[in-house]
């Protein structure tokens, strides 16, 4: 048995009690000042980890020739600016109750929250959205909201680290559940309708996947939705939307959405509305994973 696996307890319990003791701290601070503590700790990580040359660090210099350069970001300065943001993200959602005040919706997602919230709600809606600007935030508003979906997002880790995001998850009204579960339950949802969410950046290996353009190079780009979709369109009015969030200048994360439905491909359209959106603001997406390490078995999108 390696030494890795013989300390994962002592460790896991270990970043158990710091998270709780941050949680602790963040309930005494005013938000103003939690944002400003997430932003200096994200800093010094981003900082740690250029200093390092972490691979996350190959990764940013790789794609950052595919990013405007009216925003005169280096790939040091770039991974800085995520880590300082998720930061910020990251104590925003330890103070989740007083952060909540920060989500406004655009005009576009207050008609389809009264759409999806009427009498006349579509059977099957299907709602695609990523890693960008503050998703669980989000999610946590929509559901307050009466608009409560069932995202597709990446497991949680075992063990008490991963209960407790769970379970803290769970009181923001967060529901998330494993893509492998969400293939199980295609059926049911098209029997049954409902609304059902992807965070269509997630990693995806294998047969699973297609590769699709995304800042210049081929990134993987799951299947799971874009099969959900035609199950559910041969069954039935089924609407698609394009959902996410984006912290704009007056520090609020507005909601916005766009209606997909009429589209050939949504799951790839989306795909192109979320490189837009990187390319407008890259520090507000989580660039912690290689989201171009390609996979065997993916299919090449013509």
């Amino acid at each position: 048995m390696s030494l890795r696996t013989l300390t994962r307890r002592p460790r896991h319990l270990a970043l158990l009690g710091v998270l709780s003791a941050l949680t602790c701290l963040v309930r005494l601070l005013s938000l103003r000042h939690a944002q400003g503590l997430g932003e200096r700790i994200g800093a010094l990580v981003g900082k740690v980890i250029v200093a390092l040359h972490a691979p996350i660090t190959q990764v940013v210099e790789r794609r950052i020739s595919s990013l405007d350069p009216a925003l005169q970001l280096t790939a040091s300065g770039l991974i800085e600016a995520s880590w300082r943001d998720l930061g910020r993200r990251a104590f925003e959602w330890l103070k989740a109750e007083d952060a909540l005040k920060l989500v406004a919706l655009s005009p576009s997602a207050q008609a389809w929250r009264d759409i999806l919230t009427g009498e006349e709600r579509p059977e099957r809606v299907i709602c695609l959205s990523a890693h960008l600007g503050h998703w669980e935030l989000m999610a946590s508003e929509l559901a307050r909201q009466g608009v409560v979906f069932t995202s597709a997002a990446a497991s949680e880790r075992s063990g008490p680290v991963g209960r407790w995001v769970t379970a803290r998850r769970a009181r923001m009204g967060v529901q998330t559940i494993r893509p492998q579960r969400a293939l199980r339950s295609l059926s049911s949802f098209v029997r049954q309708g409902g609304v059902r969410a992807f965070l269509i950046d997630l990693p995806s290996r294998g047969a699973d996947s297609r590769l699709a353009p995304f800042l210049g190079a081929p990134a993987p780009l799951l299947t799971l939705p874009s099969r959900l979709i035609h199950r559910a369109r041969a069954c039935g009015e089924t609407r698609v939307l394009w959902i996410y969030s984006l912290r704009e200048r007056d520090g609020r994360y507005w909601v916005y959405v766009e209606d997909l439905s009429a589209e050939p491909d949504p799951v790839l359209t989306a795909h192109c509305r979320l490189e837009e959106l990187v390319r407008r603001a890259p520090e507000q997406w989580l660039w912690v994973t290689d989201r171009w390490r390609g996979s065997p078995g993916a299919q090449s999108l013509r």
